[in-house]
């Protein structure tokens, strides 16, 4: 009887030691959503049925040149509003770039006079980024 109560212990002591390992490691793996809401009041730059394209360079100060590390496509404008999501987003330091691409040439960079948004932020959790009519530049 000694040896199956030993052994028992043993083993809750072993899957107890299993799940704090599991815990650790999970929380180098999470990741984070940066979400939000983009509003154009000229629909002349943001038509309906047009797409913005949300994209994450290395930051802080990355240029919209550089390589995204992550990128989505928003939801298509309508009456000058459309919302995005970058799902999967590790925890980090990034530039955050938005850009309405009105020719839907699809690329990684804005086209010459289509409007785009960025800034500087940090993800260690669920992040919202809303950029509003004032926000938009235009990019040469």
């Amino acid at each position: 009887m000694t040896k199956k109560v030993l052994g028992f212990s043993a083993l809750a002591i072993l899957a107890l030691a299993f799940t704090l390992g599991l815990t650790t490691c999970s929380a180098a793996d999470d990741t984070y959503t940066l979400s939000g809401t983009l509003i154009m009041s000229t629909t002349s730059y943001a038509p309906d049925g047009c797409y913005a394209y949300g994209m994450l360079v290395s930051g802080p100060g990355g240029s919209v040149n550089s390589t995204p590390l992550y990128i989505a496509k928003s939801t298509a404008f309508s009456s000058g509003v459309a919302t995005y999501s970058i799902p999967d987003i590790k925890k980090g330091t990034y530039t955050a770039y938005v850009y309405i691409d009105k020719n839907n040439s699809g690329g990684s960079l804005p086209d010459y006079g289509e409007k785009y948004a960025y800034d500087d932020i940090s993800i260690s959790s669920d992040r919202t980024m809303n950029v509003g009519t004032s926000d938009w530049s235009t990019y040469y």
